[in-house]
């Protein structure tokens, strides 16, 4: 079962990314990695086909050795039938005396009979064989469901549990939160973390890769506990809210958003948990900056998005999944890379989109960008800093304005690592360099060479 199991996901992986396949000429590998799967299936497969060989071989066995006892039993019985119907022709009989009258005699058709039944009894019996080895996979089938059925979730989104009545729109507080995934626990993403994020405020976790920007947002949707600390919303821990409640009140835009295979306005009346009107998902739209191209579709709010999204650019999906998201009216809204994954054009629109609902909500706004150009609006900047031994820690704090100020900082030299020269008067990264303040250049000492601005850019380790 498991290398089947194995084996269809090496399949499922290779359909799914069959662009990637194509491009990078893998399918010989990937067709070499689905066989290397099965070869354990196959070696099982052929040890079991020589136990059934030698049971059907058995039963075979059994069951001609049976034939060939009921036709020679039977043969006897016929024989010593055939004898006393020459004695019966002879003896007198007595109608006083029973033991003197005839006895049924076994004949030929009662021989046949008989050994019709057996051979058809055996044969019965050895239907019973698939149905055995059928059962016994569906036996071992069902244990590794039951094991997942019986399995207590730790965080169980269908608890009654908690409170129901608690509205998130307090400031989110992590006291000294301490977290490693549960499939690393050796390596802990934050030790003591410690950071507080106002009420109604748009704020923005920037840093390296692996600083745990994203675990900052799973953590305050209950995806894992942390270990140590709390996670506060309110001064209330999230511990205690209802898990329904808790993530009913957030509104999460993903990288790469998940569209289902229905229309534009079913898949953003998902989003809300209770019925909503027309009036109310082409406001949503209207707010995503998506109603404009909605309306341009033949089929308007009634198109089908196909399967995944298929039938929508980058651009259309991320402005539809926004509107999911606020529909359902969150006092909590989670961009994680929401950009990220866009081209240019696509992300200036989406980006567009994100500017204003965060001028017009007063809900939390979290983001977590890459892209620095595109939070330079956040009431307030968090820069984590990853490190291997005591975990991410905030190092620095403040709007884009206040960051940039401070030359050595790592938040002003993740700036400056991420501009490019302007070529034929592209200005995608004008409103970055404008802010960047020329800093002071020191005057060599003892002839030693200055390292100019553009060099110590060059030198940083992020990107």
């Amino acid at each position: 079962m498991e290398s089947y199991s194995s084996a269809g996901s090496v399949s499922e992986e290779a359909i799914m990314a069959i662009r990637t396949v194509v491009s990078l000429g893998l399918e010989k590998c990937m067709a070499e990695k689905y066989r290397s799967k099965l070869r354990d299936a196959e070696r099982a497969a052929l040890r079991a086909c020589v136990w059934v060989a030698l049971g059907l071989a058995g039963l075979m066995l059994a069951m001609f050795l049976m034939a060939s006892l009921g036709l020679w039993y039977g043969g006897q019985l016929l024989a010593d039938s055939t004898e006393e119907a020459m004695k019966l022709l002879t003896a007198p009989i007595n109608l006083a005396d029973p033991t003197t009258w005839p006895k049924p005699q076994f004949t030929g058709g009662t021989a046949i009979t008989v050994f019709f039944v057996i051979l058809i009894g055996a044969f019965s019996l050895g239907q019973i064989i698939p149905n055995i080895t059928a059962l016994l996979k569906a036996n071992t089938a069902a244990m590794d469901l039951e094991s997942v059925i019986q399995r207590r979730s730790a965080i169980d989104p269908l608890a009654s549990g908690g409170l129901t009545d608690v509205k998130l729109d307090g400031d989110i507080e992590f006291k000294n939160v301490s977290f490693a995934y549960p499939t690393r626990p050796e390596r802990h993403i934050f030790k003591n973390l410690n950071l507080r994020i106002p009420a109604g405020k748009c704020v923005a976790l920037v840093g390296g890769s692996g600083c745990g920007k994203s675990t900052i947002l799973q953590l305050l949707q209950r995806v894992y506990d942390c270990e140590k600390g709390s996670v506060t919303i309110g001064g209330v821990p999230i511990e205690n809210i209802n898990v329904r409640t808790l993530r009913r009140q957030m509104g999460v835009v993903s990288q790469e958003p998940r569209l289902f295979s229905a229309t534009v306005k079913q898949n953003i009346e998902l989003g809300s948990p209770t019925p909503v009107t027309m009036e109310q998902v082409i406001e949503a739209a209207k707010q995503a900056n998506a109603d404009g191209f909605i309306t341009r579709f033949p089929d308007g709010y009634d198109t089908d998005c196909g399967a995944y999204g298929g039938q929508l650019s980058g651009g259309q999906k991320q402005r539809i999944a926004i509107a999911r998201a606020l529909i359902r009216r969150p006092n909590i809204l989670i961009f994680d890379e929401a950009t990220s994954a866009l081209d240019t054009q696509s992300e200036r629109v989406v980006q567009e989109a994100l500017d204003s609902l965060v001028k017009t909500t007063k809900a939390t706004t979290l983001i977590v960008a890459h892209r620095l150009s595109t939070i330079q609006n956040a009431d307030l900047i968090v820069v984590l800093e990853p490190s291997a031994t005591h975990g991410a820690t905030v190092v620095q704090q403040g709007t884009h304005e206040q960051l940039m100020r401070d030359t050595k900082g790592l938040y002003y030299h993740m700036v400056a690592s991420q501009i490019v020269p302007k070529i034929d008067g592209d200005d995608d990264d004008s409103a970055v360099q404008e802010t960047i303040p020329a800093p002071h250049e020191p005057e060599p000492a003892d002839g030693a060479a200055v390292p100019t601005l553009q060099e110590r850019r060059m030198s940083t380790d992020f990107v």
